[in-house]
């Protein structure tokens, strides 16, 4: 405030706090105003909490980027990008299979903790050939179902999902 009066103007991020405690990301911007001989400081201060959201989901896309350069076993590379999914992207359901020859089937590597509770345990292997997960990896291309019960080729007509996103990883 007191470099704001000498006529510096101030430009800052701040944590502030609502009545009920709750922290939210402010800016705050302060400048000296004269008005009719006396000196104030016009203060603004402009809710940032959704941009300070994505910077911090960027930086935290940055450091998975980082580890998963570093990473080289398929089971670590798979639970860094099961947690960037469920931190960041904020996809509770997600697993990760991938393709083992002596099974001749999409093997089950990393998962989330809500997958688990809703599956009753871990993701299944998928046989070759089967279901609409191998569809996607067989044909390498991203696919959408807005309710798998509808699909002929679903493993579990009875499953509890409704929709699903299948991305291939390449060649696994």
């Amino acid at each position: 405030i007191h470099t704001a009066v000498e006529g510096d103007s101030q430009l800052f991020d701040w944590q502030a706090e609502d009545s009920e405690g709750n922290r939210f990301w402010v800016e705050v911007s302060m400048r000296r105003a004269d008005v009719e001989g006396r000196t104030l400081v016009l203060v603004i201060v402009r809710d940032i909490a959704e941009r300070k959201t994505h910077e911090e989901a960027l930086e935290h896309l940055h450091e998975t980027t980082r580890n998963l350069l570093a990473a080289t076993d398929p089971s670590h590379i798979g639970a860094i990008t099961c947690d960037a999914a469920t931190g960041i992207l904020d996809l509770p359901l997600i697993g990760m299979h991938l393709y083992e020859p002596d099974e001749d089937a999409l093997v089950p590597v990393a998962w989330s903790d809500e997958l688990v509770s809703v599956l009753d345990g871990e993701p299944p292997a998928i046989p070759a050939g089967e279901g609409l997960v191998w569809q996607a990896y067989a044909d390498d291309e991203v696919h959408i179902y807005p309710d798998v019960r509808e699909e002929s080729n679903s493993l579990n007509t009875e499953t509890v999902f409704r929709s699903e996103l299948h991305l291939p990883l390449g060649e696994h």
